[in-house]
């Protein structure tokens, strides 16, 4: 059986496997900022557990609109989020570093990660 890759295969490959390498290396550096804002090891963790939870929570409705509106869009939102959430993590570690306040965040950076999954699985469904 001759199994040959595709270009939209290794296009979704290459894609997915340069934003899984960018996002782990992301969580590590966030790991030791959360820890440099004051936050104990456990707090840390509270906060990259509500990140998971939001994850888990909008995955299905975001995935719902890049299926039923557009690709693009999603993914759109997906960076303009990330951003949004990037700025709230630095006015968090500018303002009083809450515990709550980095929660929050992480509920926006969920909600921006999860956008950009269902656009890309999306993206890959049609392109197959």
């Amino acid at each position: 059986m001759n199994k040959q890759v595709t270009p939209v295969t290794r296009s979704y490959l290459t894609l997915t496997g340069l934003y899984t390498l960018s996002a782990s290396l992301i969580w590590g550096v966030n790991t030791l900022f959360l820890l440099d804002t004051g936050l104990s090891i456990a707090q840390v963790f509270f906060v990259n557990a509500i990140f998971t939870a939001a994850m888990a929570l909008f995955e299905i409705p975001t995935a719902v609109l890049a299926d039923t509106r557009c690709r693009r869009l999603s993914f759109l939102l997906s960076l303009i989020i990330l951003f949004i959430g990037t700025l709230g993590y630095l006015g968090a570690y500018q303002g009083s570093g809450s515990i709550w306040l980095f929660a929050l965040t992480s509920v926006v950076l969920g909600l921006g990660y999860t956008f950009y999954s269902g656009a890309m699985e999306a993206w890959l469904f049609d392109a197959l």
